[in-house]
């Protein structure tokens, strides 16, 4: 697809590449590996290089987060954007049903996660994202990647889409506190307005 023989210098060869030859490969890879019902991206980063794949729960038992402060969290209603893919599951109706795939297939290991690490005595946070557009028509709910725009302030790049409505100034305000947090954890490794994970402590915005 591109080009790049398998080999040490792989790596070196893949970032020489331009970035648009290298989205492009992205998407094609995406459409042939794309399967009903499957949520998982075609690539994702994998802890300890090529050839040395480790589970993340694995790595967690391995120490690999071990001294290194952590932030993690996710939408609500995750699973919304992915409940009409699969006929098994389009067949699932009801906020029992999406609450509990999104238990099974997001949230669930990453308070794991969150447990583990803070057990170990490491800084730990952990968010929710709950916001849902007001007004009729946004049956997606806080669904999966819903709090991205509000985390890069990027609400004029989804013009009407069904996970913003028309946002505004509540919506920006919120979208403000949310990024403000991030980047303070980004610079120091904690958060003040927060209280850590080891007090089982889950921020909600919404």
């Amino acid at each position: 697809m591109l080009g790049v023989p398998d080999g040490p210098d792989a790596g070196k060869a893949l970032r020489a590449l331009p970035v648009e030859q290298l989205l492009s490969a992205y998407g094609q890879l995406a459409t042939q590996l794309a399967r009903p019902g499957s949520v998982a991206p075609p690539m994702y980063p994998v802890l300890g290089g090529a050839r040395l794949r480790r589970t993340w729960q694995q790595a967690l038992a391995d120490g690999a987060l071990d001294g290194k402060a952590l932030l993690i969290g996710t939408t609500r209603d995750k699973m919304t954007a992915f409940i009409g893919v699969d006929s098994g599951i389009g067949n699932l109706t009801g906020e029992s049903a999406v609450a509990n795939l999104t238990d099974a297939l997001f949230r669930t290991g990453a308070l794991e996660i969150a447990n583990h690490h803070a057990r170990r005595g490491n800084s730990t946070y952990i968010y929710q994202f709950d916001h849902v557009p007001t007004g009729d028509g946004h049956a997606l709910g806080a669904t999966h990647c819903s709090e991205l725009p509000f985390l890069f302030g990027t609400f004029e790049a989804y013009p009407n889409s069904p996970m913003l409505g028309q946002p505004g100034a509540p919506e920006r305000a919120l979208g403000h506190r949310f990024a403000s947090a991030v980047a303070e954890f980004i610079s120091t490794g904690t958060v003040r307005e927060w209280s850590p994970h080891t007090t089982g402590h889950v921020q909600h915005f919404a």
